[in-house]
């Protein structure tokens, strides 16, 4: 199951990386996922021992594996600057012939996929608010009705601040977040607070 994965450099606690292997057992033969954010691969090699023993799977990894500029990164430093990240990656993840690296940011890969072709979307990439706005509104057009869309780091302000304005509700386990597509155009709304105050007013209620 996920030993494997548990023995890759990484962030994921086993119960996040047990959780997403139990996701990817669900997905359906010929299903395409992609994971935005993938460093070393623990919880890429999670979602790929799910998945190689299903049929005609695809699988994409984003990810420039170069961190993120916003947060120093002082031990991984000479291994970003020798490119030890992306080396380490392929190392980790050689196992999965159904499995396709893309080398670039998340904005730069998500117009490389149709709109509803995409079954399951884990982004694990930048946290901060306008980043993890940008891409989810990205990547949510290219998942297929009833498809699923989560994300790592639920609970750091950014996450928190984008599920808020973006979805009425979102699912979390341990700190994986989770929804699915409802089969619209994702809108932003404005903070929840904000709104439910305005429907009041604009009822005619006092605030």
């Amino acid at each position: 199951m996920i030993e494997k994965a548990l023995t890759v450099d990484g962030w994921m606690t086993e119960s996040e990386l047990a959780f997403l292997y139990a996701i990817g057992s669900k997905m359906p033969d010929g299903a395409q996922i992609v994971e935005v954010g993938s460093w070393q691969g623990r919880s890429t090699v999670a979602i790929c021992e799910a998945l190689h023993k299903k049929s005609d799977i695809r699988m994409f990894a984003v990810d420039t594996f170069q961190g993120d500029p916003h947060i120093e990164q002082l031990e991984a430093s000479k291994s970003l600057q020798e490119d030890g990240v992306y080396k380490a990656f392929c190392v980790n993840t050689a196992a999965y012939p159904f499995l396709k690296t893309i080398r670039a940011t998340s904005l730069e890969a998500v117009s490389r996929f149709a709109d509803g072709s995409l079954d399951w979307v884990f982004i694990d990439a930048f946290h901060e608010y306008d980043a993890v706005t940008a891409d989810i509104v990205a990547w949510y057009p290219k998942i297929k009705p009833g498809g699923l869309i989560s994300g790592h780091d639920y609970g750091y302000l950014g996450i928190n601040r984008a599920l808020r304005r973006l979805f009425p509700h979102v699912c979390a386990w341990d700190t994986i977040w989770y929804t699915r597509h409802a089969n619209d155009t994702l809108k932003p709304r404005l903070l929840p607070s904000l709104e439910f105050a305005l429907r009041r007013k604009l009822r005619g209620e006092k605030i």
